[in-house]
């Protein structure tokens, strides 16, 4: 299905720029969908250019400052964007992809793209059959020819016979005249002799007109059997060829009839694939929780003087970057520091700015996140320094290569504190830590990161408990971690809830219908002698019945307290609705 293409390049900036050396070359996150070719500077969107009618070719370096594999664009609108590579592959890759799109917006979707050319393809063979047939008809009516054509020559040879049996009777008549004319002679009877002289005369004359037609007609005879034989073996050349492309062309239609019934096929189970992974995306989410214990720090280099407090500041990083992207691909083991300064961003900072732990103590920090996390990024600095966050050093943890956190089970590793990679900043936009000291140390940390199975998160309308606003429906994020179910106006700011409650306290989780909208009553008490708080979880009426079951079900795993009810088959309910049906009906008192 339709995918894009993301890319990273260099791009020169437009107009000329403040100084003299033009406008800066800058590295950009480029993203091709459809006809639309936009370029991040990190998360935020810096522009969009449009491909319709364009044109992408390569330039010279000399064009281009001396960029190694630099190609420019050329809008419809006349801009012309100057754009760098990193390989002579991935520069061929981006021309090739863009010039297809200047054509065609559905460059992208591969399988649309596949069944044109097979449906192509087929009229093409449906042409060449309709050909082929036609040939055969032609080599049929050929065939026909060449038949009349050597009927004609036994016509030839049935004259030549004629002929011939005319040319024997000639000859008898000349002997019999000749017979006669010796006999006149012999007895002196001119007349005779005269009479007998005539008829050897024109017997002679008939014998040779007669072999004239005679040879006339044989050169005839071999002219129609010459033009009919060749006629026949050429008109049976043509079928025996159009016979053998016909089965050729029936054997290929079928070959690309049975692709394109799988390729349509597969359409149907990608597009529901897609559909429900859409669906999922937009109403139900898991939060990345990841919890950090720092264990132990060791052998950090202390400032002479100074009772050293190390303060360890946690936060998660997350790349924006999509999994086609080269910079995944083609790197083995870690993403370059580059990439991460260039497309990383904090989706959650999790750190106790007031703990202050001393040496080889454990503090735990943990976090929920709507986005699930790439990296753990972990800065120490020290508060008994005179700016309060001198860096003692910093370890940038990449979760996907601890094995089995998946599992839910701390994975402990130990790390060695490095330079300060990745800058970052408090809610105020300072930076948390300074660079004054050689960064040394080693640190242990345990990571751990829960099963999905008891966390869930997502878009949740809720009915509004405000006085100005009371009983209508508001959509929020809810999220549902550690036991706590709480609420934010938006997945993009998770730092404090609205209201949480402990699924300890809940005393009842009931599905019901609210307004025309399907939605989930969970009713909680916090202390005897309180009033109970009713929350009202709407979701989409179209949403699928599978999601709003699923927080029911994940609710039900953290209130241990309640019985979960027994979820019936649609065959047991189905069993169920015809036993009620066939019961009989009580009798009336």
């Amino acid at each position: 299905m339709a995918e894009g293409y993301a890319v990273l390049l260099e791009k020169k900036g437009r107009g000329r720029g403040m100084g003299f050396g033009g406008r800066p070359w800058a590295v950009r996150t480029f993203k091709l969908v459809g006809q639309s070719f936009e370029y991040y500077d990190g998360p935020k969107l810096k522009g969009t250019i449009d491909t319709k009618g364009s044109k992408a070719y390569t330039v010279a370096s000399a064009d281009a400052d001396g960029k190694e594999f630099p190609f420019q664009l050329d809008t419809t609108d006349g801009e012309k964007v100057l754009l760098s590579a990193t390989t002579w592959g991935t520069r061929d890759m981006c021309i090739s992809v863009l010039n297809r799109s200047s054509k065609n917006p559905k460059w992208d979707n591969k399988e649309e793209n596949e069944k044109a050319r097979l449906e192509s393809r087929m009229r093409e063979l449906e042409y060449e059959r309709k050909q082929a047939t036609a040939s055969g008809a032609a080599g049929v009516f050929n065939e026909q020819g060449a038949n009349a054509s050597l009927k004609k020559a036994g016509a030839a040879d049935a004259a030549i016979k004629a002929e011939h049996t005319k040319n024997t009777a000639a000859m008898f008549k000349s002997v019999s005249a000749k017979q006669r004319y010796n006999e006149a002679k012999a007895v002196g009877d001119k007349k005779g002799m005269s009479a007998a002289a005539a008829e050897m005369i024109q017997g002679a004359i008939r014998r040779k007109l007669s072999q004239k037609r005679i040879a006339e007609q044989r050169i005839i005879k071999a002219q129609w059997i010459r033009d009919g034989y060749a006629r026949k073996i050429q008109s049976r050349y043509r079928q025996r060829l159009a016979k053998r492309k016909i089965e050729k062309v029936r054997w290929e239609k079928g070959v690309i009839g049975r692709k394109l019934n799988k390729l349509v096929r597969m359409q149907g189970v990608l597009r529901a694939f897609y559909a429900f992974k859409r669906l999922n995306r937009m109403r139900i989410a898991y939060p990345d929780l990841v919890t950090v214990n720092v264990l132990d720090l060791q052998n950090f280099l202390k400032v002479a003087g100074t009772t050293p407090e190390p303060l360890a500041v946690v936060h998660g990083l997350c790349l924006d970057l999509p999994a086609s992207h080269p910079a995944l691909n083609t790197i083995k083991g870690d993403v370059p520091t580059k990439v991460l300064q260039a497309h990383g961003h904090f989706t959650s900072a999790f750190h106790s700015p007031t703990t202050v732990f001393p040496v080889n103590s454990a503090v735990e920090m943990s976090a929920a996140g709507a986005n699930r996390l790439d990296y753990v990024v972990i800065t120490i600095i020290d508060q008994a320094s005179p700016s309060k966050k001198d860096l003692i050093g910093q370890v940038v943890v990449k979760l996907a290569q601890l094995r089995n956190l998946s599992l839910g089970k701390p994975v402990t590793v130990t790390l060695r504190l490095g330079a300060l990679l990745l800058d970052v900043k408090n809610a105020a936009g300072e930076s948390v830590a300074t660079t004054g000291r050689v960064p040394t140390g080693i640190v242990t940390l345990a990571i751990t990161r829960p099963l999905n199975s008891f966390n869930i998160s997502g878009p949740v309308w809720k009915v509004s408990d405000n006085k100005l606003a009371l009983g209508a429906w508001r959509k929020r994020w809810f999220t549902l971690h550690n036991g706590q179910l709480s609420y934010f106006n938006s997945e993009f700011n998770l730092e404090t809830p609205k209201a949480t409650i402990a699924t300890s306290t809940i005393t009842a989780i009931e599905e019901t219908v609210q307004d025309g909208r399907p939605a989930i009553r969970v009713t909680s008490k916090l202390q005897k002698g309180t009033p109970s708080v009713t929350w009202v979880l709407g979701f989409e009426e179209d949403s699928s019945k599978a999601i709003r079951r699923k927080w029911a079900r994940v609710l039900y795993r953290n209130a241990k307290q309640l019985t979960p009810p027994v979820e019936l088959s649609a065959k047991q309910l189905k069993k169920q609705a015809s036993a009620k049906a066939q019961a009989p009906a009580s009798p009336k008192a």
